[in-house]
């Protein structure tokens, strides 16, 4: 059975089902739809755990700049997120370095 659980997810966040939405958008297979529909709608952490959980250096890197752009910047609650995710702050201090960006590394 081939289930498309972020069009289901989707619809629901649509009808104001939030945890419905993100309970639905956990059983997608597809890392590739998953972490963008949980940017979408603000579930940053989540989405962050989906990419650390995938291990691709380049995906955790493109969560790691989507969530800036949309913390504009603010490195103080994007190091909340990262302190609960184990193994996150090594891949932060990369990030951060391939960008020359040490503020993120204070």
């Amino acid at each position: 059975m081939n289930i498309d659980f972020t069009k289901l997810a989707k619809i629901a966040y649509q009808n104001k089902r939030g945890k419905i939405s993100t309970f639905l958008i956990g059983y997608e297979q597809s890392i590739v739809k998953k972490i963008p529909f949980l940017l979408e709608i603000n579930e940053l952490d989540q989405a962050l755990r989906f990419a650390m959980d995938s291990g691709d250096p380049n995906i955790i890197d493109k969560v790691f700049s989507e969530i800036l752009k949309k913390q504009r910047g603010s490195y103080e609650s994007m190091l909340d997120m990262v302190y609960k995710i184990e193994d996150c702050m090594r891949h932060l201090r990369n990030f951060a370095k391939k960008r020359r960006d040490f503020n993120l590394l204070e």
